[in-house]
């Protein structure tokens, strides 16, 4: 029977532990490697033209930029939860950590859960570093799903349990205008969320999102305006002027033989 060299082996992998994370930009990583399942709108290879306005919400979620706060104000059906799939999936393929999501539901968590399944199937990036479905240890479930470094945990922010039993590298909370995410017993659920970050200090992200809700008593706003309150510009169709579109800027003219 070979002998192994135990203090080369335990050198080695102190050697590896203590390398730093791969220079990675979410942006580009996610054209490369992810891809949109069959049944959306877009599927297959994922590509930011149809979404340019999520590039630079990629970035920011990027262990290789500053942020450690990124906040996304932005009407329904646009990019949110995609975003946040695509961070997921370059977090465990390249930067591992624990990763803590938060619904204001139990069936929209449950529909998370299920949305990460498939994009983790359609991705060679990750898929290798996941636990295989439904095996018998438990390590992929509705609600975690375990992978090399860590593990994805999608729950809802209603219980205050939920926010306090785990230790997360990264923080994602979505719809935090809902109902679900009302401060509870112990205070603010963001910042309990955020709470679970204290250990990874220096190499956290967290991803809150929301459509806001009322003026005065929406939570995504308050964070907003708490941050760099970057806003997407587009370019004028006549003179190329990049400018933010506000519906006093938004013409058009009506043709009633169309309708």
């Amino acid at each position: 029977m070979p002998f192994v060299d135990a203090t080369s082996l335990i050198l080695r992998a102190a050697a590896e532990g203590v390398q730093p994370d791969p220079e990675l930009w979410l942006d580009k990583w996610s054209e490369q490697h992810v891809n949109i399942p069959k049944g959306s709108a877009f599927s297959g290879p994922y590509r930011l033209a149809h979404t340019p306005y999520a590039r630079r919400i990629l970035q920011a979620l990027s262990p290789s930029h500053p942020a450690s706060r990124v906040i996304a104000m932005v009407a329904s059906q646009l990019f949110k939860t995609q975003t946040f799939i695509n961070a997921a999936l370059g977090w465990i393929s390249c930067a591992p950590g624990n990763i803590l999501a938060l619904e204001p539901t139990d069936g929209l968590a449950k529909r998370l859960s299920a949305r990460m399944t498939k994009a983790i199937d359609a991705c060679d990036a990750a898929r290798e570093k996941v636990a295989a479905p439904r095996s018998r240890d438990k390590r992929n479930t509705i609600d975690t799903k375990e992978f090399d470094g860590g593990v994805l945990y999608i729950t809802t922010a209603g219980a205050d349990a939920n926010l306090a039993e785990i230790s997360a590298r990264y923080v994602f909370g979505d719809e935090i205008d809902r109902e679900g995410w009302k401060s509870g017993a112990e205070g603010s659920k963001t910042k309990l969320a955020e709470a679970r970050q204290t250990t990874f200090e220096g190499i956290s992200k967290a991803y809150l999102v929301s459509s806001p809700t009322v003026l005065g008593a929406s939570e995504i706003h308050e964070q907003f305006l708490a941050g760099t309150q970057e806003r997407y510009h587009v370019p004028c169709p006549h003179c190329g002027h990049l400018h933010e579109l506000v519906r006093q800027n938004f013409h058009y003219d009506y043709d009633p033989d169309t309708q």
